[in-house]
């Protein structure tokens, strides 16, 4: 497989990468352990991975990276690199630490999953070490615990506060630079486009995207505005069903009458069935495909790590739920749509929404099956 497959495979190809100082590689038991800036980590026993990385110590286009390590499988590669991606252990050569203006760029995300993950240990000691710390400050021998979590409280309060305030300003300023559809052109939303990009389309992430924002925002566009949106591996990432929910409506809401959302996520129920079957290779090829779930050594591991069970809290790239058609068709009902149908890889009626090439993950396969669930959801006329 030629480096021109890659550059045809993935719209970034030209982009110039470089491995992120806030990365680091451990090993443990024969695995390499990546440690990711939000905090993650990516277990592999593949040695191959760490020459990937090795080509990334200096900037790198993805199509050079591809002529430089040709020794090793194309689709190789191109997991890897849409991994490491993803992941933040590899990151635009423009990417800054601290930006010249003095705000943080990757700081900021390695800083908030770092309290986070703090916050969770704070309270778990103290939800157990509750009555003794309450003994000892009435005895004044420590500080007084309580006091001192309400004043960190205060502080997060009043940062989430201003956070909030700031959005307004940063999506209109987002919105004015985009181009708008000329008369009788079609706006169509990319939600949660990662490192793929759609020609035409409004393609919405973090950051760098066409629209920077969180999915959990309200979108910034009027109601009844868009025509076509594509949501592929990004709703299992939400809580169920509160923000898959909430997603969902906001998509409901901007959709013109007739409208259609198209959904692509990991199918639960295959994964089910294999587990029950003792199918191996069904695990075993999952491993080979997604990088991170070569940490599990079970199916049933495997199975629960599809679901999301154990997520860290701060994580967003970790699943928090599983769909089969009913499961997922409920939660677009419950969203506003009435409409419903299912649908295979590329397989739309609508020719604008066969783009399920934009996602790596949404082509994986085990032997004739996708491993994933295609849905379409249509908006009501009336």
């Amino acid at each position: 497989m030629s480096p021109v497959w890659l550059a045809n495979a993935d719209p970034t190809a030209g982009r110039t990468l470089r491995l992120s100082p806030l990365a680091s590689v451990r090993w443990s038991d024969g695995r390499i352990l990546i440690f990711t800036p939000s905090h993650t980590v990516i277990s592999a026993f593949d040695a191959r991975i760490l020459t990937v990385l090795q080509a990334f110590a200096s900037p790198r286009t993805v199509n050079q990276a591809s002529v430089e390590l040709r020794e090793l499988p194309q689709a190789f590669l191109a997991i890897s690199i849409a991994v490491l991606t993803e992941q933040g252990v590899l990151i635009g050569a423009e990417g800054k630490e601290t930006q010249p203006d003095g705000e943080a760029g990757d700081t900021v995300s390695a800083l908030a999953a770092s309290i986070a993950t703090v916050i969770r240990g704070v309270a778990r000691d103290a939800r157990a070490m509750g009555p003794y710390l309450e003994q000892r400050r009435a005895s004044d021998r420590t500080p007084d615990v309580a006091s001192r979590l309400e004043q960190v409280r205060d502080v997060l309060i009043g940062l989430a506060s201003e956070l909030q305030q700031a959005r307004p300003e940063y999506l209109d300023q987002q919105r004015r630079a985009l181009n708008p559809p000329s008369l009788g052109q079609e706006l169509n939303l990319h939600l949660g486009c990662g490192g793929s990009r759609l020609t035409g389309w409004v393609n919405v992430d973090y950051p760098p995207a066409d629209l920077a924002m969180d999915l959990g925002w309200a979108l910034p566009f009027d109601d009844g505005s868009v025509t076509y949106a594509y949501l592929a591996h990004v709703l299992e990432h939400f809580d169920y069903p509160d923000e898959a929910l909430a997603l969902v409506k906001e998509v409901h809401r901007v959709l013109t009458p007739g409208g259609v959302l198209r959904v692509v996520v990991p199918d639960i129920r295959q994964c089910m069935l294999a587990y029950a079957a003792g199918d191996p290779s069904f695990f075993a090829r999952r491993a080979e495909l997604w990088p991170q779930a070569s940490r599990c050594e079970t199916p049933l591991e495997h199975f629960l790590h599809y679901a999301g069970a154990g997520v860290r809290p701060h994580a967003f790239w970790g699943h928090k739920f599983g769909y089969d058609f009913e499961t997922l068709s409920l939660l677009l009902n419950r969203g506003g749509f009435d409409q419903i149908a299912l649908s295979d890889y590329m397989q739309s009626t609508h020719a604008a929404l066969r783009v399920d090439c934009a996602s790596r993950a949404a082509g994986y396969r085990h032997g004739e099956d996708h491993y994933s669930l295609f849905v379409e959801a249509t908006k009501s006329e009336s």
